[in-house]
């Protein structure tokens, strides 16, 4: 996958997300940059405007979009 957009920008269109399993599967796919399972549930890189309410979430950085990117599942 390849970025063209500016680095804030990309940093703010993405946020970093801590979901129960029942949260990620209701987000469409298209919404998700990459994900990790755990055993509590699954952490995603997803669009900003797709993170349901009351989740826990943080601002990616570089290398979170690297390496759930590269490591981490669609």
């Amino acid at each position: 996958m390849k970025f063209i957009e500016q680095k804030d920008e990309l940093l703010d269109s993405w946020r970093l997300a801590s979901l129960t399993n029942a949260q990620a599967d209701h987000i469409d796919s298209s919404q998700i940059l990459g994900r990790r399972r755990h055993e509590f549930g699954q952490e995603l890189i997803v669009r900003a405007e797709a993170v349901p309410p009351g989740c826990q979430v943080g601002r990616p950085t570089i290398e979170d979009i690297m390496i759930y990117t590269i490591k981490g599942e669609k």
